[in-house]
């Protein structure tokens, strides 16, 4: 889509910016389409790097179409619920939990309303998608990065009090910490392309194939998805790509764990034993209850390498897989130039 879309308006921007501007945007058509019309608002004729990526999504946040249409179905919702103000109140009080379980009792304090009340309207956000409810009276943030910055500028604006300047200039601020994660290697837009896809996962289940497994896989709703760092016991640090938190009933808490080796060459049996212990360095740091192992390549894996994958109970990826798992998910697939 935004390949298509920048040719068609005349806009340049290189593959690595352009999975940049995926990530960010969670893979959300809608939100990839307004920034690069806000773009050409701006009479842009190039996004040369994350910084203009962020500059465009920072103004259409607080201040452009994501914003107008945003503000619009959130004011139409509380309206149909009768309680425009206290809602209105609530979400923005719960958009500070970020990524962790939304507390009803302190909310309530906040707006010096009753707690029941805090509850009903939270179960009503969440049967509208705009909170991710668990049941009972769990409550969590949804994945989506454009409506969390939404919420939280107009938390700022609205309830703080803050202008507009200066909202706007605290997003670019908190945008620029997520300048340089991805480099100039071809491997960056595909790892911007699967952390999307992590974001997207929403409890169905997907073809065993694709992972090269018999079974169907189950594709979790979770909690969180980024990049972290561990330290095998006698082995320097250890960078895991990409790292997908969820509880599996009450207590337990698991994770998927993705190691991206986009390379023209094979995996070797080495590469997946260091992948085993940087999985189970990270079980044992953080206490998880169990992990989901999962390697993807672009230039397939070595015999050795595949006996070790299967040993393990690894699963394991390439570009036609990834390619069919974008799909499902609305995802822009992998350029031909990546699966080459």
């Amino acid at each position: 889509m935004v390949d298509k879309l920048a040719t068609k308006y005349g806009l340049t921007i290189s593959e690595p910016v352009s999975g940049y501007l995926v990530n960010r945007c969670g893979g959300n058509p809608f939100y990839i389409r307004c920034i690069l019309m806000q773009a050409i608002e701006q009479q842009q004729t190039n996004i040369p790097n994350e910084k203009a990526v962020s500059n465009l999504i920072a103004h259409d946040v607080t201040d452009g179409r994501i914003a107008r249409d945003w503000a619009g179905q959130l004011q139409k919702y509380f309206e149909t619920i009768n309680s425009y103000t206290i809602a209105k109140r609530i979400i923005f009080h719960a958009a500070r939990f970020d990524n962790q379980r939304i507390l009803p009792d302190e909310i309530a304090a906040e707006v010096k309303r009753p707690v029941e009340e805090v509850q009903y309207t939270l179960k009503q956000l969440s049967f509208a998608d705009m909170l991710d409810g668990r049941g009972g009276s769990i409550y969590y943030n949804i994945k989506d990065p454009i409506l969390k910055d939404f919420i939280t500028t107009q938390y700022e604006l609205d309830i703080q009090g803050k202008a507009s300047i200066e909202v706007h200039e605290k997003l670019l601020k908190a945008y620029k910490k997520l300048h340089g994660k991805y480099s100039d290697l071809l491997g960056a837009l595909v790892e911007a392309r699967l952390e999307a896809l992590l974001n997207r996962f929403d409890g169905r289940t997907a073809s065993g194939k694709l992972f090269h497994t018999t079974e169907e896989v189950t594709l979790p709703n979770f909690l969180h998805v980024g990049d972290t760092v561990v330290k095998p016991i006698g082995s320097r640090q250890y960078q895991i790509d990409l790292q997908g938190r969820w509880y599996q009933g009450d207590y337990d808490f698991w994770a998927w764990v993705v190691e991206v080796k986009w390379w023209q060459s094979e995996v070797t049996p080495s590469v997946v034993e260091k992948f085993v212990t940087a999985y189970n360095a990270l079980k044992q740091e953080t206490d998880l209850t169990g992990v989901v192992p999962w390697l993807v390549n672009r230039g397939g894996f070595s015999k050795g390498a595949l006996e070790a994958l299967e040993k393990h109970g690894i699963y394991y990826s390439g570009p036609a897989e990834i390619n069919k798992l974008l799909n499902m998910f609305g995802i822009e697939r992998l350029l031909k130039k990546q699966i080459s």
